[in-house]
């Protein structure tokens, strides 16, 4: 998890698995803040992004908010939506790939 979020684009959180529907990765920002977006570094991976996704917010992990969707196959993930309040983030992965890892070398959050 760490690796994802050092600002240092050479390392990576990966789930040293095949894509498939259902793996999650959650960020906390250790308070309740304005979250807009996101936007997920791949780019050194290039075949390691998520193949579908999507976004749910919460501000206490009990209950969560889907504010993003998509099946789109992209190497780039700039999600933006309606800003709500958060403290917690969930992307999960909705897609599949019988070759690929899903790694991710870097995250932005907008507020």
């Amino acid at each position: 998890l760490s690796q994802a979020l050092d600002g240092q684009p050479a390392t990576r959180w990966s789930s040293q698995a095949r894509q498939q529907p259902g793996m999650w990765f959650e960020i906390d920002l250790n308070e309740v803040r304005p979250v807009s977006g996101l936007v997920l570094d791949t780019a050194a991976s290039p075949n390691d992004y998520p193949r579908g996704y999507k976004v749910r917010l919460s501000t206490d992990r009990t209950n969560w908010t889907e504010v993003a969707r998509s099946d789109q196959n992209s190497r780039s993930l700039d999600v933006s939506f309606t800003p709500q309040s958060a403290r917690y983030i969930v992307i999960e992965q909705t897609g599949r790939s019988d070759a690929w890892w899903w790694s991710i070398h870097g995250i932005t959050v907008r507020e």
